[in-house]
């Protein structure tokens, strides 16, 4: 059940943050970028197998849930 970072809003922030060094922006007077939006990944098949029981309410929460 990881929790993070969602990757394709990092890879976007990473681009931008790119794009502004690329048009001549000096690293050290950007600012610092953090994550915004996290998600939650349920992997139920891997509770299972180690007898862990998921409650439906964390199942409806999580942003992705893979069976």
């Amino acid at each position: 059940m990881p929790y993070g970072p969602n990757g394709n809003e990092l890879h976007r922030q990473s681009a931008t943050y790119l794009d502004r060094i690329l048009r001549g922006g000096k690293p050290e007077n950007l600012p610092v970028q953090e994550a915004i939006k996290f998600e939650t990944i349920l992997n139920l098949k891997a509770a299972q197998q180690i007898e862990l029981t998921i409650s439906p309410q964390m199942a409806a929460r999580a942003d992705e849930v893979n069976e």
